[in-house]
């Protein structure tokens, strides 16, 4: 399938087709093809029509939401576009491969990005939020599903946690945090609770730390 993302630099303000690299490539982050800085701004809309087909497919799938202001459409969306976003910028070489395992679906809680995709030493959880403020944006994590009670530290996958803000298409891969970084500077349920939504724990974006790090693990990784 012909993949198209649209790219914008903050380094040196290019803008236009991301050209992921082959699959053959090494693992490596997105970088930009004027000034080789990290990409951390994706529009995905371009693949609205792939997008908008694993939503349907997931239609018949148990609702996962806790927010009943929100459809489960509008909750899997969401999910899908940030990780793709994320998925170019960490693991542009293995995008095909990402997007084959979204085709066939399955349980993949604190592994959206398996080490395999990205080289890392760990895999990649993808979260999103909408908002970015000083008062709001902050990457969540909430109690797998089917366990009982309060929101336990054990919940927390020895993952690399992500953030994407923005949406519906455009988003800002704007931090991360490793397992150790978010029970250290996170808190329990930093936004209020509405509905059946259980308790979480969670980390405001400000708090994370910057991606280009993280692009440097992976640099030393692909060597």
């Amino acid at each position: 399938m012909n993949v198209e993302l649209y790219i914008r630099c903050d380094q040196c303000g290019h803008a236009g087709d991301a050209g992921l690299p082959e699959a053959s490539a090494a693992p490596g982050f997105l970088a930009c093809p004027n000034c080789g800085a990290l990409i951390t701004n994706v529009d995905v809309s371009p693949m609205a029509a792939w997008i908008d087909r694993q939503v349907s497919r997931r239609s018949s799938l148990p609702s996962r939401k806790q927010d009943a202001s929100r459809s489960d459409g509008a909750v899997s969306k969401d999910g899908i576009c940030a990780e793709m976003a994320a998925a170019a910028v960490l693991a542009p070489a293995a995008f095909g491969q990402w997007m084959q395992s979204v085709e066939i679906g399955g349980g993949n809680r604190g592994r959206d990005l398996p080490e395999s995709m990205t080289g890392l030493d760990r895999p990649v959880e993808i979260k999103q939020t909408k908002y970015r403020s000083a008062a709001t944006g902050y990457l969540i994590v909430r109690p797998p599903r089917w366990t009982p009670g309060a929101m336990l530290i054990r919940y927390l996958d020895n993952s690399y946690y992500v953030l994407a803000i923005g949406g519906p298409s455009a988003f800002r891969i704007s931090g991360w945090v490793d397992r150790d970084g978010l029970i250290q500077r996170g808190v329990l349920n930093p936004v209020p609770r509405t509905g059946r939504q259980r308790e979480c724990w969670g980390v405001h974006w400000k708090q994370l730390n910057a991606m280009e790090s993280l692009a440097c693990r992976i640099a030393a990784g692909a060597k």
